[in-house]
């Protein structure tokens, strides 16, 4: 970590947010700076564009934290079901992105086991955007979970790429 000094001990579920919050700045400088990736996440046929369905965004963001946080221990895993539905009445939860990174060993909450981030994905055209980090992330995934730590991720596709 001397040689490096964008390593960090990552002992808490808060410092887990800072470093996918900072990876996320470095993708959010990959899709809008030289050669800009922000083409990436629409479709395109002769003049038309629209944006990538959510699941293509989530599956993008996803790949790029592995690629970006390989190095570190953290664990980026897509569709976690962090609970199963019931037959006939109910489906399972599944999570769109969920981040996980063992303690130090020897640290202060390595004793607790893997510290999880849940992260939410909605399109700014989700007709549940304003609802759905209170609906979906807070009163679904996280009630009743270990995962005490959630993001809720907006993406907003303007215009034209």
């Amino acid at each position: 970590m001397a040689a490096d000094h964008s390593r960090r001990f990552v002992e808490s579920g808060e410092q887990l947010l800072a470093v996918v919050l900072e990876s996320l700045s470095r993708l959010q400088r990959e899709l809008h700076g030289d050669l800009a990736a922000v083409g990436d996440l629409w479709n395109s046929k002769q003049t038309n564009w629209w944006p990538k369905e959510e699941e293509d965004v989530s599956d993008y963001i996803a790949r790029f934290l592995r690629r970006d946080l390989a190095d570190r221990g953290i664990i980026i895993n897509r569709e976690v079901q962090i609970r199963r539905g019931r037959r006939g009445e109910m489906p399972g939860q599944s999570t769109d992105i969920h981040v996980d990174a063992s303690p130090s060993e020897g640290s202060q909450t390595d004793r607790y086991g893997a510290i999880s981030l849940i992260i939410e994905v909605k399109g700014s055209w989700n007709d549940g955007l304003m609802t759905d980090m209170e609906r979906q992330l807070r009163d679904r995934y996280m009630k009743n979970n270990d995962c005490r730590i959630g993001m809720y991720a907006a993406a907003v596709l303007i215009g034209q790429a």
